[in-house]
């Protein structure tokens, strides 16, 4: 069986748009998956903003604790006199 030259031609063309096709579906996903670490990369830059604003919190909360504590200690033996 052999095959003319309409026939390679027609064959080419179909396995260049199914080609052509492929490539679109795998960019599509491509840009999806882009889109999803971005989305990734915000929640976890809001999860580490959160972190470090609790972090000081807790620095300051313990600096006033001491403070206090300090305070109290001097009372204490001021009167104990």
């Amino acid at each position: 069986m052999e095959n003319s030259h309409e026939d390679i031609c027609l064959i080419l063309g179909q396995l260049k748009g199914e080609v052509e096709q492929g490539f679109k579906s795998v960019n599509q996903r491509l840009d999806k998956m882009n889109g999803n670490i971005k989305n990734h990369d915000d929640r976890i830059n809001v999860c580490e903003s959160t972190i470090d604003q609790a972090k000081g919190s807790m620095k300051i909360t313990a600096i006033i604790w001491g403070v206090i504590i300090t305070l109290v200690n001097l009372v204490i033996s001021f009167f104990k006199k």
